[in-house]
């Protein structure tokens, strides 16, 4: 019986030490750049020269994010788009400590595991801009810079 009233508090405590624990890159972010490098040099950005995108990530440790081309054609058939959603943990500086990816578009990355030495995220001291830096593979790293949202200044 004890056993069963402490598996119920499980996931209970997951949310109680997620919000324990500091997190400087909760929020919702937009994005403001792309840069691709491909073989040490800066490549063509499949989204174009002005890619739109949204991450957010809440405070108890959840993530989607939305990147997509504006320069696209209206044809649904030539839209450039990528989204990710999982969960990550931060560490006891409120950085970002591993990331598991449960919904892709790409679905060669659903389960995969990040940790800082293939994603990473540097957030200013001012809490106002995120760097993020995603190593794809061996020959291919992608910088994205996010800036944070003005959530009581939406559009309604």
């Amino acid at each position: 019986m004890k056993l069963l009233f402490f598996a119920a508090l499980l996931p209970f405590g997951r949310l109680v030490g997620a919000l324990a624990r500091p997190n400087r890159v909760a929020g919702v972010w937009g994005l403001v750049n792309a840069t691709f490098i491909v073989n040490n040099e800066v490549a063509e950005s499949p989204y174009g020269d002005n890619p739109h995108g949204m991450i957010s990530l809440t405070e108890t440790g959840w993530f989607v994010e939305q990147i997509n081309s504006v320069d696209r054609n209206n044809s649904a058939t030539e839209t450039v788009g990528f989204g990710i959603s999982g969960s990550y943990n931060t560490d006891e500086n409120g950085d970002l400590l591993n990331q598991t990816v449960l919904g892709c578009t790409n679905p060669d990355f659903i389960g995969d595991v990040r940790y800082p030495a293939q994603l990473w995220f540097d957030v200013a001291q001012d809490g106002q801009t995120m760097q993020e830096r995603f190593v794809r593979d061996e020959t291919t790293t992608i910088y994205f810079l996010w800036a944070r949202l003005d959530l009581s200044n939406r559009p309604s």
